[in-house]
């Protein structure tokens, strides 16, 4: 079954790679509770919340071309998502 996943996940994303919108969208659908918990648990913020889920989607379709298979997509997804949120946190620290 793991491997099912794995396949679909690729697929998906070559279906993206290819320019497809509606494969991009189902990405956004699968993940999105994902990069919104992370957001929240790093922040905290309430009033960024949506900009930093937009602004993590969008870094995640100009990189997908960087996307590896070693990894589960849910784990690339959740790390750029992780990773943005502490450049957003040490930004309003600074």
């Amino acid at each position: 079954m793991l491997n099912n996943g794995i396949k679909n996940e690729q697929r998906l994303v070559r279906r993206v790679l290819q320019g497809d919108l509606q494969a991009f969208r189902e990405i956004i659908s699968q993940y999105e509770k994902l990069v919104s918990l992370i957001v929240w648990r790093t922040t905290g913020s309430k009033a960024d919340h949506e900009d930093l889920c937009q602004e993590i989607f969008i870094k995640v379709y100009e990189k997908l071309n960087s996307y590896r298979t070693e990894s589960r997509l849910s784990t690339w997804v959740g790390k750029i998502a992780y990773h943005h949120c502490l450049n957003h946190v040490r930004k309003k620290t600074d």
